[in-house]
């Protein structure tokens, strides 16, 4: 990836901050990331037990890192077994595993390899977390956005998913990301999913903020018959502006 390319993404994603945690070992990095990618999920879980929850992320966190030391590893089995070991060390449905394990390597890669300021000096993370190569097959993190984005794009396998946190079985989540792959392929030809999600993942994002926003204005002044023709021309640009988002 040239300096261009990754200084592209790193507008797609950034501001925001990874609380330092330590490790038993006194590393703090994956951790970190671990808590943070549990973070982007934990809205979803009701009745936690705390210490069950510590156990499954520190445990978690000791997977990836072996993962890095392995260089031979195919990730596809890496990523199933990850995510059987986070439901079997604490409740949650293979939506919230996949969250946990897919936001975990967006966080780890957008800092180590991006460049994101996220709080992190870089000099003070691992080089072997740094190499490009280690990320090329990491999946996209479905959630609404995406599967939403989906939809617009003529997805069949997010059909019957109410929530990402509701998907119950890998198979399906397989289905999904295979589907995906192939609709990503028509339109970021040369991207790997997990590259393409930086983009569509604020696109959408904008599209739906925008689409919510003039929808609203739009309520709140139906009655204000007074400036009929002023709201008239700017509804009117209502259709464009949203194009313009999407294709941002």
């Amino acid at each position: 990836m040239t300096e261009k390319e990754k200084e592209q993404l790193r507008k797609l994603f950034n501001g925001f901050v990874i609380s330092n945690r330590k490790n038993t070992d006194g590393s703090d990095f994956v951790l970190s990331c671990v808590y943070k990618a549990y973070d982007d999920a934990k809205r979803t879980f009701r009745g936690v037990d705390q210490d069950a929850k510590e156990k499954s992320l520190r445990g978690f966190c000791s997977e990836v890192e072996a993962w890095f030391d392995d260089p031979q590893e195919d990730f596809a089995e890496w990523h199933e077994q990850a995510c059987e070991l986070l439901q079997n060390w604490f409740p949650m449905t293979m939506g919230q595993a996949q969250k946990i394990v897919n936001m975990t390597f967006k966080y780890m890669y957008s800092t180590a390899v991006l460049g994101v300021e996220t709080g992190f000096v870089s000099g003070s993370i691992d080089e072997k977390y740094k190499a490009e190569e280690k990320y090329k097959d990491c999946h996209v993190a479905l959630d609404g956005y995406i599967l939403r984005w989906m939809k617009e794009h003529g997805g069949k396998t997010q059909k019957g998913i109410d929530s990402w946190s509701k998907i119950d079985k890998y198979e399906k989540y397989c289905d999904v990301q295979k589907e995906l792959k192939d609709i990503l392929e028509e339109e970021f030809a040369g991207f790997s999913p997990f590259k393409a999600e930086y983009y569509i993942w604020q696109r959408q994002m904008f599209t739906e903020t925008a689409r919510a926003f003039f929808e609203a204005l739009e309520s709140t002044t139906e009655s204000r018959s007074a400036d009929s023709a002023y709201y008239e021309k700017f509804f009117a640009q209502y259709e464009g502006i949203i194009e313009a988002f999407s294709k941002n």
